[in-house]
């Protein structure tokens, strides 16, 4: 998304650091200068990375129609974004820009999430708890985040559990001890899916050297969260829970003015260092980039194997990032249990569906802040998954080549029904909210987004698979009964190698 959008990820942060009054933002009003009109603004964010949209384009009017989201900087740092729904319900979101990939020492972060999760390590307060609030956590490798809902007359109480953690974290020995234990616990009781030791084999090894290579969760195998001191925490929240660093995001039937006053009153008094440490500047300090590697756990005793190709993308706020949305959408995904894979438009699933010993494949596409991994995860049975793999490197850079004009469009139209279902519920218009406000510094208008995904054609494909996926290095994760799996350089050689 441009020079607009890399001005967005790496500058918003100053524009709330220098905030010296609560300064409101209008609704729908951008964050930063540039040029008006949707269109306008479209051909110069994307330059090379969408062909102009034709004079008679037009956004469908209804979509012009969107719940405004309002955006106020308290005088600390802390940005407050609301919209207002007549749902009778609220949710509320604290979204904290700080994770594994932070942390300096693995398990950090993990303990860190778990001390500021309202209540007991994640269970709601006795008082939120009788009054029907459910709190949802989640920790990433750049995200923290705590979401509540509940009733609408109880968004100052939800306000008021959320930041009671983050306004004065506890992180003496006794409660990093007790946040240790429940980790540990919660570790033996859900050890990862072999989807999960997939990609976390593949984090671990394509970003070998790199902080991205850390585990949200490290495995009790090696050593889990035990390395973890109460010193490693608290310099972590005294570097990272910043002020600056906070979103706190709220929709249904909520007021701006009030929401504002609640989240005053709690972290109002907060004192930050304006000029500290952003995540921009700590992925400066230190950043990501993926080397070409392959890694295999083999059991012959499993039935299937899995495995991921992955290719190094771009970041979040590129202006290649609609391009990876659509391309994603593009590939699809399938499973042996559908009856369509020979009807559909998506030939992988076509080729895959051929075959008898292929289960199942889904696209990944994982964009960080400066960087991203874009591939095929799938599942086959041995002997015989060279052929699996086949079919999957040869369409991974099919679109090099060729692109079809009608599945284009249909993964466009899937896509947009997509954008538009991330508002299905208050809880998932927090989430885009508090993602939108940290990513681009701004919750991008449904509008503006279509008209992207909409400026992505296929001489884009083209440039965006022979600029990222052909004859560029990859990164393999495979588990399981992996014996006919090909070894890394044909997989490799695949890359360039393509009939149409």
């Amino acid at each position: 998304m441009s020079s607009m959008l890399r001005a967005l990820a790496a500058g918003h942060r100053g524009l709330a650091t220098a905030a010296t009054a609560i300064a409101p933002v209008a609704p729908g009003a951008p964050l930063f200068p540039r040029p008006t009109g949707l269109l306008a603004r479209l051909k110069g964010a994307m330059g090379a990375s969408a062909n102009p949209l034709p004079p008679s384009y037009r956004v469908d009017p209804e979509l012009l129609v969107e719940t405004p989201t309002e955006v106020t900087i308290l005088p600390n740092g802390v940005r407050v974004a609301t919209q207002k729904r007549p749902t009778g319900s609220a949710s509320v979101g604290v979204f904290v820009d700080a994770g594994a990939r932070f942390e300096p020492t693995p398990g950090v972060a993990h303990v860190a999430h778990r001390l500021v999760a309202p209540g007991a390590f994640g269970s709601p307060p006795q008082a939120l708890a009788d009054l029907g609030v459910v709190f949802e956590t989640d920790a990433s490798r750049e995200m923290t985040s705590v979401l509540a809902r509940g009733r609408s007359s109880d968004t100052a109480a939800m306000i008021k559990g959320l930041t009671a953690s983050l306004a004065s974290p506890d992180v003496s020995e006794a409660a990093v001890g007790a946040a240790k234990e429940a980790a540990a616990t919660a570790a033996d009781a859900c050890p990862p899916t072999p989807d999960e030791e997939v990609m976390d084999n593949l984090h671990s090894w394509g970003f070998q050297g790199t902080a991205l290579a850390r585990p949200v969760v490290p495995l009790a195998a090696e050593g889990g969260v035990a390395g973890v001191t109460a010193t490693d925490v608290s310099a972590y929240v005294a570097t990272h829970f910043q002020p600056h660093r906070l979103v706190i995001a709220a929709a249904g039937e909520v007021d701006h003015r009030a929401t504002v006053a609640a989240v005053t009153e709690s972290l109002g008094s907060l004192s930050g260092d304006k000029t500290g440490m952003s995540s921009i500047d700590a992925v400066k300090a230190n950043p990501a980039f993926m080397t070409g590697s392959d890694i295999r756990v083999r059991d012959d005793f499993q039935p299937t194997a899995q495995f991921a190709v992955a290719f190094e993308s771009c970041g979040a706020a590129h202006p290649d990032a609609p391009g990876f949305l659509v391309l994603q959408a593009l590939m699809g995904e399938w499973h042996a249990a559908s009856t369509t894979g020979a009807d559909v438009s998506n030939r992988l699933a076509n080729g895959l569906h051929e075959l008898r010993n292929a289960v199942r494949f889904s696209t990944f596409n994982l964009s960080y802040t400066d960087t991203g991994l874009f591939g095929i995860h799938c599942m086959g049975t041995p002997p015989d998954l060279d052929d699996v793999a086949y079919h999957v490197m040869h369409e991974l850079v099919r679109p090099a080549y060729k692109v079809s004009p009608a599945a284009l469009a249909a993964a466009k139209v899937a896509l947009t029904t997509r954008v538009l279902g991330a508002h299905h519920t208050t809880a998932d218009t927090v989430r885009v909210i508090g993602k939108e406000l940290h990513m681009f510094g701004r919750k991008v208008p449904i509008a503006e987004w279509v008209a992207r995904l909409d400026a992505v054609d296929a001489p884009v494909i083209h440039r965006l698979v022979n600029k990222y996926i052909y004859d560029r290095e990859i990164a393999v994760s495979a588990i399981h009964n992996t014996y006919t799996l090909p070894d890394l350089s044909w997989l490799r050689r695949r890359t360039f190698h393509n009939t149409v």
